[in-house]
């Protein structure tokens, strides 16, 4: 596999603290670790759900859905490659409750023709997740930002100087 690192960076492929460690002594960084990271395989109660473990993957934007919004094949793999990490909480990307609020044409959005896509996708998560992960779908409105098609489309709601100038 190719480092794409800068050079004299090597990539974020700890196997264990130690490799950390020997890291951090090699860069002479004082970082303070826990040795026992037992702890983040313990459940956890969120609301009225509970994560089988304290690990997470956080939102990441493919830009990858299909024009109408749905999980492309893109999408399904990398929430694919997520799900059968095992990570206990799975917070999926930004995903547009409008069309006109789509920060740009490839974007997730949620909507009533669509709901089955994304029912899939839950479907997929579960059945590769070594066990099953709280999820969480981030909703979203782009607002000044909405770029649904190939110009800018920005709907605001409260002006401001510092953020509205071009």
């Amino acid at each position: 596999m190719t480092d794409h690192a800068a050079p004299g960076h090597r990539r974020f492929d700890y196997q264990d603290t130690s490799d950390l460690q020997a890291d951090l002594v090699r860069l002479s960084l004082a970082w303070p670790q826990e040795e026992d990271l037992s702890c983040l395989g313990s459940p956890l109660a969120i609301g009225r759900g509970s994560s089988p473990n304290r690990l997470a993957v956080q939102p990441m934007e493919g830009c990858d859905g299909t024009l109408d919004g749905c999980p492309s094949d893109l999408t399904l793999r990398r929430y694919h490659r997520f799900a059968s990490g095992g990570s206990g909480l799975l917070w999926v990307e930004a995903t547009a409750v409008v069309p006109e609020g789509r920060a740009n044409p490839r974007q997730l959005w949620l909507h009533e023709a669509n709901v089955s896509a994304f029912a899939g996708l839950v479907s997929q998560i579960d059945a590769v997740a070594p066990a099953r992960p709280y999820k969480v779908l981030q909703l979203t409105h782009s607002g000044r930002y909405s770029r649904p098609v190939d110009q800018a489309f920005p709907q605001v709601a409260v002006s401001n100087p510092w953020l509205d100038r071009p």
